[in-house]
């Protein structure tokens, strides 16, 4: 019966893999954030603009929560 072996370079593709997914979902939610923050401040001066108080509220909201947290 021949002995059990490790593929080295299986682990080795799969863990270049999950790296190369683990920054690429960072990246991606990094990204997907500064968007939603700056649509926020847009959609929110708009609103502010055109004297839809509660809207402004909201997307203005939402923008200062993003720029506190980081």
């Amino acid at each position: 019966m021949p002995a059990r072996y490790f593929n080295w370079k299986l682990a080795a593709v799969l863990l270049i893999s999950l790296a190369v997914l683990g920054a690429g979902a960072f990246g991606l939610r990094r990204w997907h954030k500064a968007n939603r923050t700056e649509q926020g401040l847009v959609r929110g001066n708009e609103a502010y603009a055109a004297g839809r108080w509660e809207e402004a509220a909201e997307h203005l909201g939402y923008y200062i929560i993003a720029i506190t947290a980081g």
